[in-house]
């Protein structure tokens, strides 16, 4: 028998299971929304946001969510029309049912806070119900016939379809069954809505991979990403660990056969083990594209700019943490897009575009990392006006005008910083791309700007897959330990006699098989007095805990180097020499070194020293500075002696 503090508990458990069902649903239901507005998906989506409204309005009963309940079968019986009349679907339409979705969103979040605040939603009813009625009159004056009740979703669009019954019969009304719905629209059976409180397993981590269909998969368990974390951190010292016996292994002159295939197997056992843990970290783009998408639709209303958004790569997957802080800068991107770039209709016509503006979004896997890139076809940056309003800003003086262009596009993300006219309820405050910049620093990843004036943008995001684990060669650059992470290693070789020159005189760069390469000396860029001297103060270091030992530093040479393969762009480093290759726990330096040129972090390794990881993308931004401030020296140097 079960008491009444055991009733209480089961209803509190079972209103938490209804809410986490209801967010997976709304999620999944978003993509229904915004495909709405295509012809040939309507009927399909109509039929998936059906569903979310009748499964809130069932189970929203049994749990007491009464108002929940209510406002779910107004949704409902809106939907039930439109099924019936897709064509009548418009973008004010789209633009309700997209309302009424956010107050659903909102009022669960409501729930599960305890929030005493009001659901406002007043409004918002009045709007569903006069669609609903203006529907029905819409479907009365098209008289149905019997042969309605089993036509395909093909047929009820058909604009060929006439009705046979005379004006003078009776309207047919059908209530079809929910289950019954669902067939016509080739669609699995609906379930009762108490099935929802039945399967809470189906809210896991990788909930975004499943189906609404509740038998194609196996069952999933609930887990709190504070546990995944914990787990995750143990599986790191579990790799140091193994870093250590593996490391003894090699002082060990002579193992037994049986000893060395139990380490071989401990060290892919802890591999595997590894990838499962990340995995379960990682989750896929697509919400987060799908909030943008939603952004891009509803501010290109508001603004009057008829826009194209396509969007790819959204079924990549990132770590988790990640998409909290990403999902800022994306937004602020494409509103800047909409509001700054993307011109109106009229004065695109007179520039020769398209009336329709173009924003895409996507992502693909480069060199270990995801990049992200937001791409317009607007005005471009203006090099000149940056500069101008820099000036006047104080950020840089007058005698900085030769700024390379990216130095210059960095301007922008500036904290206050605006080339708007007026400020708007959109932008104008100088604000958007400071979010983007701290928060992209915060994921260790980097942003970039390529622009054309009245060709349009692109910003380029790079970011890393996760901040856990790396797989990288360890090295030494003056006497001091470096990770380089392996997915950007394109080669490893020694310099031969002759390979190295000199370009406009002052870069060395490096021949390899008919290639020129930028050679970065990196004795001389990571030197212990400049950048490592600075980290290891920082971390409260003594140089000692990342000096390689005496047998490695008497094994050092001159003439080896790493060439680098970073986000399609090849760099060529110097190195002492290779250790060899390891697994790492990658840990962040802290706030006050994130911005030092070259360093990503450190390791422990298996012996307990430090080693420091590269930071590549500080490296590739350094060289492509450098060679574009020497191109623009070169340029003005040919000027003058043409002037001459």
């Amino acid at each position: 028998m079960v008491g009444i503090d055991d009733q209480g508990d089961f209803i509190i458990q079972l209103r938490k299971e209804f809410l986490d069902e209801v967010s997976f649903l709304l999620e999944q239901c978003e993509e229904s929304y915004l495909k709405l507005e295509n012809p040939t998906l309507r009927t399909e989506e109509l039929t998936n946001i059906f569903r979310l409204a009748h499964s809130i309005k069932g189970s929203g009963t049994v749990v007491g969510y009464d108002d929940l309940a209510e406002f779910a079968h107004v949704v409902e019986d809106c939907l039930t029309l439109l099924r019936d009349l897709p064509e009548r679907v418009t973008p004010e339409i789209t633009s309700l049912l997209l309302k009424a979705g956010d107050a659903f969103k909102t009022r669960v979040e409501m729930l599960k806070k305890n929030s005493p605040d009001a659901w406002n939603i007043a409004d918002l009813k009045v709007q569903i119900v006069a669609t609903t009625q203006a529907l029905k009159g819409v479907k009365q004056s098209e008289v149905p016939t019997p042969a309605l009740t089993v036509q395909t979703p093909q047929e009820v669009q058909s604009p060929t379809a006439t009705p046979t019954v005379q004006p003078h019969q009776p309207t047919l009304t059908l209530v079809t069954p929910p289950a019954a719905i669902s067939s016509m629209h080739a669609a699995p059976a609906k379930q009762d809505p108490t099935e929802h409180h039945e399967h809470p397993e189906h809210h896991d981590t990788h909930a975004h991979e499943h189906s609404h269909s509740k038998s194609s998969q196996g069952v999933s368990v609930k887990v709190d990403s504070v546990r995944i974390d914990a787990v995750l951190d143990l599986v790191g010292e579990l790799v140091v660990i193994k870093s250590q016996l593996l490391q003894e292994r090699s002082r060990v002159a002579h193992l037994s056969i049986r000893e060395n295939e139990v380490l071989a197997l401990l060290d892919k056992t802890v591999r595997d083990l590894q990838d499962k843990t990340l995995s379960m970290r990682m989750t896929s783009l697509k919400p987060l594209f799908l909030k943008v998408q939603r952004t891009v639709r509803d501010l290109a209303i508001k603004l009057n700019k008829p826009i194209e958004f396509t969007m790819s790569g959204e079924d990549i997957e990132i770590d988790r943490t990640m998409i909290e802080l990403l999902n800022d800068p994306l937004i602020h991107i494409v509103r800047n897009a909409l509001d700054h770039g993307i011109e109106k209709g009229a004065q695109r016509k007179l520039l020769g575009k398209t009336e329709k503006g173009f924003i895409s979004m996507t992502a693909k896997h480069a060199g270990g990392r995801i990049v992200v890139e937001i791409k317009d076809d607007g005005s471009g940056i203006d090099r000149e006006k940056v500069l101008a309003k820099a000036i006047n800003n104080k950020i840089i003086s007058e005698t900085q005008r030769n700024l390379t262009n990216q130095q210059v596009y960095d301007l922008i993300f500036a904290p206050g910083f605006s080339t708007a006219d007026a400020v708007t309820d959109i932008s104008g405050r100088g604000v958007g791309l400071d979010v983007v910049k701290s928060n992209i620093q915060k994921l260790k990843g980097t942003i970039e700007i390529d622009t054309e004036m009245g060709k349009g943008s692109i910003f380029r995001l790079s970011l890393p897959l996760t901040t856990a684990i790396t797989e990288g060669i360890v090295v030494i650059i003056n006497q001091i330990r470096y990770v380089i992470p392996m997915d950007s290693i394109r080669e490893l070789l020694r310099i031969e006699a002759g390979s190295v020159t000199n370009v406009r005189g002052e870069e060395e760069c490096l021949s390899v098989r008919g290639r020129i390469l930028p050679l970065v000396k990196m004795n001389l860029l990571m030197k212990i007095n400049g950048i490592s001297n600075t980290i290891l103060e920082a971390m409260n270091l003594k140089a000692s805990q990342v000096t390689a030992t005496k047998s490695e530093i008497t094994e050092t040479r001159t003439d080896m180097v790493v060439v680098i393969d970073h986000l399609g762009y090849n760099i060529a480093l110097t190195i002492d020499a290779v250790l060899g290759q390891n697994q790492v726990v990658v840990k962040p330096l802290g706030q006050n070194i994130n911005t030092t040129n070259g360093v990503a972090g450190a390791a422990i390794m298996g012996d307990g020293k430090i080693a420091l990881v590269l930071d590549l993308d500080g490296l590739v931004r350094y060289v492509r500075a450098s060679n574009s401030q020497a191109d623009r020296i070169a340029r003005e140097k040919k000027k003058q002696l043409k002037a001459a």
